[in-house]
């Protein structure tokens, strides 16, 4: 077993449980900035698809914004569907940090996927739908005033959609969202005593 996967306390006779590795693996990434490295090094050399895939999803699972600027720059790196998946799960969290990184190396992706009928449409539509403020708004149509989106115009046209919808969400509910957790914390304060 290599260093990575050594983790053998929820072994069976046939082996570890995936499930639990996978879980063990995540949590000791969390804790550990060694082996998130050691982790982020090991991906270069990975072949299996699905081994790939887990690796990124318990690299992306972090709050720590440094490494998910050195998880976005190494998966340019990788290939096109893992290019993608970094975008994805990332942008689900922390999508400011996506949008700048995107934006920052839009020539690449645009190199790659500008002519692609579907795939730019997606990314584009993935790194700007979880935006919600208007700076980001008129940054994000500030940017494509001088570039370019290719194929890319639909998801473009939906994910700046989006982003005036989440403006909207947040105007009509913060408030009643707010009071509401304020209430749940009052009461729930009030039962422990």
């Amino acid at each position: 077993i290599d260093k990575l996967g050594d983790i053998s306390s929820s072994a069976t006779e046939e082996g570890p449980e995936p499930g639990i590795v996978y879980l063990q693996r995540l949590r000791r990434a969390q804790t550990d900035k060694k082996y998130w490295a050691e982790l982020l090094e090991s991906l270069p050399n990975l072949k299996d698809s699905d081994e790939i895939s887990e690796t990124y999803q318990i690299l992306c699972d972090t709050n720590n914004v440094t490494a998910l600027k050195a998880l976005l720059e190494s998966s340019l790196k990788g290939s096109e569907d893992n290019q993608q998946d970094v975008l994805v799960i990332i942008s689900r969290t922390k999508p400011e940090i996506v949008w700048k990184f995107f934006r920052k190396n839009y020539d690449k992706y645009y190199q790659t996927y500008g002519k692609s009928l579907f795939t730019m449409s997606f990314i584009l539509q993935t790194v700007t739908e979880q935006l919600n403020s208007n700076d980001m708004y008129n940054d994000v149509k500030s940017f494509f005033k001088n570039n370019d989106p290719g194929t890319g115009q639909p998801g473009l046209t939906a994910g700046l959609e989006q982003i005036a919808e989440n403006i909207r969400w947040k105007k009509n509910h913060r408030h009643k969202c707010r009071n509401f957790f304020f209430t749940y914390a009052r009461k729930h304060a009030k039962g422990k005593n």
